[in-house]
C-alpha cells in the first residue's frame, strides 16, 4: 500500500499545472459551499427565531371559529387559570397568553390602523424576548396601566416616540366605544412585518378592561424544547384543555413555514450537486488525460507483471490525494469565511433596510451559524465526488491489451 501511495503522489506532480488548478476549483467549490451553508443556517435561524418564537410558538391554543372569523367574541375562557394549567406541564418551557384588537391608533400629528395586543410582560418576555427588541426605551411594566410599547414603523408613521401619547380608538366586545390614551414607553423592532408596521402592545389586564373581555384571551403559545417535541407537547395541551379549544402546532398553524424547513435542506442538497457536479467533470478530465499521457506506461507495468487491480487503486489513490488536497485548502478558506461571516457578519441591505421574507423582516446584517451536518455533507461529497469520477479512467488503464499500450506514441 505504501508502494502505490507513493507512486500515486509522484504521479499526481508530474503535472503540477493541472493538478493545481483541479484542486484550486474544487477548494473553492468547498470554500462556497462552506460559506453558503452558513449563510443558509444564519437566514433561516433569523426566520424561525421570529416564526416560531414570535408568531406561532410550538403549540397554539384557540377558540375553534376564532382563526378563520378573527371575531372579538370568539375568545378562551378562564385565561389566567388556563395559562397556569399550561405552565405546570412537564413539556412546557414557556407560556404567553394574548388579547387582539384592530382600531384606529392617532398621535398628534396622524393616525393609522394597528393592531393592539394585550400580553402579560413576564409571559410574553418569556416566550418571544419582546424586552431585547425593545430597540428605543424599555419594556412596559405589568400592572401599569396607560404604558405601551409600539412597533417602530407604526411610530414612525405615527411621528411619536418614547415619552410621546397615542389614543386608541376602537370597539369593545359589549358593544360600547373602546378608547384610552397610551404613553409610549418604547419602540419595539421584532422582524415581524405586520408587528412592525402597525403593532401596539399594552398590559393584558388593560387590554380585557378596554374590550370589555375580563379573563379572556384570544390565542396563548405554548413553548416545548425544541419544534421536534410539538407534537407530543400538543398532546400534553389537549389534556389541559379537554374537547372545546382548538389545539394546533406549529407545522398546523403554518404549513408554508414547515415546507419552508424542508425546502432549506433540499436548497443546500442541490447547491452542493451544482458546485461537485462541475467538480467532477474537472475530476474526470484530469484523470482522463493522466491516463492518456501515461498508457505506454502503464502498458509496460502490466508487462512486467502489476496486476490491473493495482493499477486501478494507484489511479484512484491519485484522485483521492487530490481531493484530500483540496479538502484542506477549501476547509481552511471556508473556515476563515465562517469565522468572518459568525463574528461580522454579511451586509443584505436594500435602501438601509434588511430583506422581507414571508412577512419576516430580516436583519440587515446576516450572520453565519454553524451547521455541523452541512459542513460534513460538503467535505464528504468531496471525496465521493473525486473517488467516483476517477472510476471510469480507472479502469481504462487496465482495459488496453499491453502490447498495444505500449504501442501508442
Amino acid at each position: 500500500m505504501r508502494f502505490i501511495v507513493a507512486i500515486a503522489w509522484r504521479n499526481l506532480w508530474r503535472n503540477p499545472r493541472r493538478s493545481v488548478l483541479t484542486a484550486s476549483a474544487m477548494a473553492i467549490a468547498v470554500a462556497m459551499c462552506m460559506w453558503m451553508v452558513s449563510y443558509s443556517a444564519g437566514m433561516y435561524g433569523q426566520i424561525y427565531d421570529v416564526l416560531i418564537d414570535q408568531k406561532l410558538g410550538h403549540v397554539q391554543v384557540h377558540h375553534p371559529d376564532y382563526p378563520g372569523r378573527k371575531v372579538m367574541h370568539d375568545t378562551l375562557e378562564g385565561g389566567e387559570e388556563l395559562l397556569a394549567g399550561l405552565e405546570a406541564l412537564p413539556g412546557s418551557t414557556a407560556v404567553t397568553g394574548r388579547l387582539t384588537a384592530y382600531g384606529l391608533i392617532g398621535s398628534d400629528e396622524t393616525s393609522a390602523g394597528g393592531k393592539l395586543l394585550g400580553v402579560d410582560p413576564a409571559r410574553e418576555n418569556a416566550v418571544t424576548h419582546l424586552d431585547e427588541r425593545v430597540r428605543q426605551g424599555r419594556m412596559f411594566a405589568a400592572g401599569v396601566p396607560g404604558e405601551a410599547v409600539i412597533g417602530v414603523g407604526l411610530a414612525d408613521e405615527l411621528e411619536v416616540g418614547v415619552d410621546g401619547t397615542v389614543v386608541v380608538i376602537g370597539q369593545a366586545a359589549d358593544g360600547s366605544m373602546a378608547n384610552d390614551l397610551y404613553t409610549i414607553v418604547g419602540v419595539a423592532k421584532t422582524g415581524d412585518a405586520a408587528m412592525d408596521r402597525g403593532g401596539l402592545w399594552i398590559d393584558l389586564p388593560a387590554a380585557q378592561e378596554l374590550l370589555a373581555l375580563q379573563d379572556q384571551l384570544h390565542e396563548v403559545l405554548v413553548l416545548g424544547e425544541d419544534i421536534e417535541t410539538a407534537d407530543a407537547l400538543a398532546t400534553e395541551v389537549r389534556g389541559v384543555t379537554g374537547e372545546g379549544p382548538l389545539v394546533r402546532t406549529w407545522t398546523e398553524t403554518d404549513p408554508q413555514a414547515a415546507q419552508m424547513q424542508a425546502f432549506q435542506a433540499i436548497g443546500i442538497v442541490i447547491m452542493l450537486g451544482i458546485f461537485y457536479g462541475v467538480s467532477a467533470l474537472g475530476i474526470l478530465n484530469t484523470m482522463l488525460m493522466a491516463v492518456f499521457e501515461r498508457t505506454r506506461e502503464l502498458g509496460l507495468l502490466q508487462a512486467l507483471g502489476l496486476k490491473p487491480s493495482l493499477i486501478r487503486r494507484m489511479v484512484l489513490a491519485e484522485s483521492f490525494m487530490l481531493a484530500l488536497l483540496a479538502c484542506g485548502v477549501g476547509g481552511v478558506i471556508g473556515g476563515l469565511i465562517h469565522w468572518h461571516m459568525v463574528t461580522k457578519g454579511m451586509e443584505f441591505a436594500v435602501n438601509g433596510e434588511g430583506m422581507e421574507f414571508m412577512g419576516i423582516h430580516l436583519d440587515p446584517v446576516i450572520y453565519g451559524e454553524s451547521d455541523p451536518v452541512g459542513f460534513g455533507l460538503t467535505l464528504g461529497l468531496v471525496f465521493v465526488v473525486s473517488v467516483g469520477a476517477a472510476i471510469w479512467p480507472a479502469f481504462r488503464a487496465t482495459l488496453m491489451n499491453p502490447v498495444d499500450a505500449m504501442r501508442q506514441a
